[in-house]
C-alpha cells in the first residue's frame, strides 16, 4: 500500500478556478473519484473502518454516499469488496443498496451506496427513551426480512444493533428501517458459518461471538432480538458495569422480563427464544421469527406489512 495522503484540495478533483471550497476532502481521493465520474461534496462521518462522504454521480446527476475503507488492513478491504459485491445482488428496501465498488491496485477500495436521510434507532431511542412495542416490531420486521434475504445469499451481518439501523423515509414519506454497515459481514457456507474473532458491539454480541465459536445466521437472530428488546425498553438487556460482567451475562444469564417497561409477555416469549444460549434452540431461521412477530401483531389487531 502506498502512503496515504492527507493534503486537501479546495474543492473536488483537479483544482480549477471558480470551484466552491470543500473542507477536509483529501486530494488523492478527490482526484481518483473525479476520474471515475464522482464529485465529492462533503464528509458525512468517520469511524474505525473508514470515512463516508456525500458525492454526486456526474453521469446520472444523482447524490450517493461513498465509503472509503482504511488502507492499512488490505485483508479486511479485500473481504469487504467481496461482501459488497454479494450485497449488490440483494434488492431489498431494508438493506442499504450498493451501487458500485471502485478498486484500484494498491489503493483502498470505495463503496458507492444509496444516500439515505434520517436518524439511526440508537439516536431515536435516546431521545424518546423507548418506542411503542407495535411500532418497534413493525420496524424490525422490515430489518429481519432484509437480513433473511442476506442469509439466503450466504451473508451474515455480524453487527446488528440500533446504531446500524437508519430510520428513513422514501419519496412518498413512508417510514422504513434500513440496515447499514456490513463492514463486519462475512460469507458463510450452508450449515458452517465462520469462526468469530470477537468483532461486534459488546451489548449486542451473541454468546458464540463472545466465546469465539462458529458464527452463522443464528447470531444475527440473537442480535436482532436484543435490538428489538432495547427499542421497546430503552436499554440493552444484558448491560453490565464492566466488559467481563457483560460477557458473563451474555454467556449465562437468561433474558429477563423488563419490570421497568411495558412489554407484552407473548412478545417477550418470542424474544426469549431468539436469545437462547444455544443457536440450535432459537427460532429455526429468521423466516420463523418473522412469522411469530407477524402473528403477534395480528393478535394486537395490527396488519403486518407485506414482506418484500
Amino acid at each position: 500500500m502506498g502512503a496515504e495522503r492527507h493534503d486537501t484540495l479546495p474543492g473536488w478533483g483537479p483544482a480549477t478556478s471558480g470551484q466552491m471550497p470543500v473542507p477536509g476532502v483529501p486530494r488523492a481521493d478527490a482526484e481518483r473519484l473525479a476520474r471515475r465520474g464522482y464529485r465529492l461534496l462533503d464528509r458525512l462521518g468517520a469511524g474505525g473502518m473508514g470515512e463516508v462522504w456525500r458525492a454526486r454521480h456526474l453521469g446520472l446527476d444523482r447524490l450517493v454516499a461513498i465509503k472509503r475503507m482504511r488502507g492499512d488492513h488490505p485483508e479486511s478491504s479485500d473481504r469487504l469488496v467481496r461482501e459488497a459485491r454479494a450485497l449488490a445482488r440483494i434488492r431489498h428496501p431494508s438493506i442499504v443498496q450498493v451501487f458500485d465498488v471502485l478498486v484500484d491496485d494498491g489503493e483502498a477500495p470505495y463503496l458507492v451506496m444509496e444516500l439515505l436521510h434520517g436518524a439511526d434507532l440508537a439516536r431515536v431511542i435516546a431521545l424518546d427513551r423507548a418506542l411503542p412495542e407495535i411500532r418497534a416490531v413493525r420496524l424490525m420486521l422490515g430489518v429481519l426480512s432484509g437480513l433473511d434475504a442476506a442469509h439466503r445469499h450466504g451473508i451474515v451481518h455480524g453487527d446488528v444493533k440500533p446504531d446500524n439501523i437508519l430510520l428513513a423515509a422514501d419519496d412518498t414519506g413512508v417510514e422504513r428501517a434500513v440496515l447499514l454497515d456490513f463492514g463486519l459481514a462475512h460469507a458463510v457456507e450452508p450449515d458452517r458459518g465462520q469462526t468469530s474473532s470477537l468483532a461486534g458491539t459488546p451489548d449486542f454480541m451473541s454468546p458464540e461471538q463472545v466465546v469465539g465459536q462458529v458464527v452463522g445466521p443464528a447470531s444475527d437472530q440473537w442480535s436482532a432480538c436484543v435490538t428489538l428488546y432495547s427499542l421497546v425498553t430503552g436499554r440493552a438487556p444484558f448491560a453490565r458495569t464492566s466488559l467481563p460482567a457483560l460477557f458473563d451475562a451474555i454467556r449465562g444469564a437468561p433474558l429477563s422480563y423488563p419490570r421497568d417497561a411495558e412489554m407484552d409477555p407473548r412478545l417477550f416469549a418470542i424474544l426469549a427464544r431468539g436469545t437462547r444460549k444455544a443457536p440450535a434452540e432459537r427460532h429455526a431461521d429468521l423466516g420463523e421469527l418473522c412469522d411469530a412477530l407477524s402473528t403477534w401483531l395480528r393478535s394486537r389487531s395490527v396488519k403486518p406489512e407485506p414482506r418484500p
